[in-house]
């Protein structure tokens, strides 16, 4: 089936008898079945069987020892074929519950009812159906969560996915399939027969727990797969997200699995949806192979120029999926070339993804300079990245101001339009902070005689001071010949030689039209760093 071309056929799932494939209804059924305020697994086992279409299936493991390892969070390597997604605990208006192949992502590869309206979306996934979905999901005050008992079961040999939600106002039961594995082909791109063999060896269940409305309770308790393997329980974080992974069980034998258990709701809500959410999945896992750290970009510090003791917010994104695949573990951040490192948060509050957006507050340093801070990130391996730096500048306005005059003898490739071209720079300057400004005020004078070069600045934006050091740097824009905007950078050194390094560059093209490259020892002149 063109995948592209399905529509969302909804439905009325509850006050009609279920339809099957070729549009028929089945003959009505008591409306009240399984409407039971207090429901026992048991009960709810019962009334799977004519909708599975065969027993409940049990499985066995592959050494014959049962036993089920659960990991949090759960590591990279997982690969989902299908599962459901129980959401949006307080909307009227969203889906409440998907069921479907791949990672539910795309409505083509899912089912979907909505409790408030009891309609029922195929999303074009023909034979799937629904019964009973019309009501609400348990939900206590905060802080005293109630219980909704819920079950997913696929069974293998009749290509269906099924899943059951009790409440005290309803007991939905979803089925998505026959056609399972075609729909895995379908979402995967790829054959069936390839389908077919990835659900021949399911190793791997994975729960997801997403608790980010603050104020709300979400735990899945009393949990069993296949009746007598207990897991959990899973208790979300709240304000966070958590995932567990289950392996060391062979989930495909002998016919699929069944996972039953009590999702526990306390709280308003509100209009949530993917933020308070439940979501079992299952799959395969395999230990990928990654010996790369992840790579950090888009190293933000706001503001970058700041007075000494300011506070500072530094963001940047890290992100796994190019260099092996892996979550994202942790970041971290230096101001001082690496020789110590600070954490990183992560901007949702939780590192559980490939990518990562991080986030950071920190305090400027209490000496001005102009200082590398840098991002670094780490997967759960863990192998840890390159970092990624961004300059910030900080200054300090009563720490004093340089003035100087003098001449240098202009270097080889100093100026860019002829490199070849040598002789005298004439410079003088005088940068320095009023009384309570937080932007230095003075001027700068350049000639260059031999290149016809003529800079006079009319702006300056930062003054960086070292008064023990005996050196200074400052920066600002102004013209060359009198026209254009050029930004200018120049360092001083007050010393025995005075020295001094001038760089001139287009403002917008960042063209260097300037550059003697170094701090270079004055021929005539002289330079002074003012300490206070």
């Amino acid at each position: 089936m063109d995948r592209a071309r399905r529509g969302p056929e909804r439905m009325r799932a509850v006050g009609s008898a279920p339809r099957r494939a070729d549009g028929d209804r089945q003959p009505e059924e008591d409306p009240m079945r399984n409407r039971v305020a207090v429901a026992t697994v048991a009960v709810v086992m019962t009334s799977l069987a004519p909708l599975v279409g065969g027993s409940v299936a049990l499985a066995g493991t592959d050494d014959g020892t049962p036993g089920i390892a659960v990991t949090t969070p759960s590591p990279p390597g997982f690969t989902s074929y299908g599962g459901v997604r129980f959401q949006a605990m307080g909307a009227d208006t969203s889906g409440d519950e998907y069921l479907g192949v791949a990672d539910l992502g795309i409505g083509a590869d899912r089912i979907e009812s909505n409790f408030a309206d009891g309609s029922f979306s195929l999303n074009g996934n023909p034979g799937s159906r629904s019964e009973g979905c019309e009501g609400s999901y348990n939900v206590g005050p905060p802080g005293v969560p109630r219980s909704n008992s819920v079950i997913l079961t696929w069974n293998r040999s009749a290509d269906t996915l099924t899943s059951t939600l009790i409440t005290t106002t309803l007991s939905c039961t979803m089925v998505f399939g026959p056609g399972f594995a075609q729909e895995l082909a379908n979402a995967r791109g790829i054959s069936s027969a390839q389908a077919l063999a990835l659900l021949g060896d399911v190793n791997a269940l994975q729960v997801v727990i997403d608790d980010r409305e603050v104020g709300n309770t979400i735990d899945l308790t009393g949990v069993s797969v296949d009746r007598s393997n207990v897991l959990g329980p899973f208790m979300g974080e709240p304000g966070g997200q958590r995932s567990w992974l289950a392996t060391g069980y062979d989930f495909d034998a002998p016919n699929g699995f069944t996972i039953a258990g009590n999702l526990r709701l306390a709280g308003s809500f509100g209009s949530c949806d993917e933020t308070c959410r439940l979501e079992i999945r299952f799959g395969s896992f395999a230990v990928p192979s990654d010996d790369e750290g992840p790579i950090t970009s888009d190293v933000v510090a706001t503001p970058n120029l700041v007075q000494v003791g300011d506070p500072i917010t530094v963001t940047a994104h890290v992100d796994d999926s190019t260099t092996g695949g892996s979550s994202v573990g942790s970041a971290e951040y230096t101001l001082d070339d690496g020789a110590t490192w600070a954490p990183v948060s992560a901007s949702d509050g939780v590192f559980d993804e490939v990518g990562e957006e991080v986030t950071v507050d920190l305090t400027a340093p209490s000496g001005p300079g102009a200082y590398d801070l840098c991002v670094r990130g780490s997967d759960v391996i863990p192998n840890v990245g390159d970092p990624a730096c961004v300059t910030i500048i900080v200054v300090d306005p009563s720490g004093g101001f340089v003035t100087g005059g003098g001449w240098i003898a202009s270097p080889e490739g100093a100026y860019a339009a002829d490199p070849g071209l040598v002789g005298r720079v004439h410079v003088g300057f005088v940068s320095k902070y009023g009384e309570g400004a937080s932007v230095p005020r003075g001027s700068v004078e350049l000639r260059f005689r031999a290149a016809d070069l003529n800079f006079h600045s009319n702006v300056q934006e930062w003054l960086i001071v070292d008064g023990a050091g005996g050196t200074a740097r400052f920066t600002g824009t102004g013209t060359v010949n009198g026209l254009g905007t050029y930004g200018f950078t120049i360092w001083v050194t007050d010393g025995r030689p005075d020295a001094i390094r001038i760089r001139i560059l287009e403002a917008v093209t960042g063209t260097i039209v300037y550059d003697n490259g170094i701090e270079q020892a004055v021929g005539g002149g002289s330079l002074v760093v003012h300490a206070r």
